[in-house]
């Protein structure tokens, strides 16, 4: 279950890229808050459904949501991860959206171990 979760925010990783380039070239807020509630929505979801799953890495994932989240959100926070990291982002949308779901690249791992160790049962 928890690799299927994976894929689905993986290929919705690939479609945000050029539907945040649409709403940053068009500089349209509706859109922009649409976008935002949506990504705390699936994300919301997601973290739902976690807790019908049973892993062990499940408190690395959930922790991943958070931060996801957390970033996305808090301006404060936001600045804290890019200063810890030494990226030169700005509080624009663009800069949000994908510095908040890059930390689902911190799933990759937790995909492998799951993974890996699924047939030993």
């Amino acid at each position: 279950m928890i690799l299927e979760l994976i894929k689905i925010t993986a290929t919705l990783f690939m479609v945000l890229i050029y539907w945040i380039n649409l709403i940053e070239a068009l500089k349209n807020r509706t859109l922009k808050n649409f976008t935002l509630k949506f990504i705390i929505l699936y994300t919301s979801l997601m973290i739902f459904l976690l807790f019908f799953i049973d892993f062990d890495s499940k408190f690395l994932v959930l922790t991943v949501l958070f931060l996801s989240v957390l970033v996305l959100i808090d301006k404060r926070i936001f600045k804290l991860f890019v200063g810890l990291f030494k990226m030169n982002l700005q509080w624009r949308f663009l800069h949000r959206v994908f510095f908040s779901m890059s930390f689902y690249v911190l799933l990759n791992p937790i995909r492998t171990f799951a993974n890996t160790f699924k047939y030993l049962d």
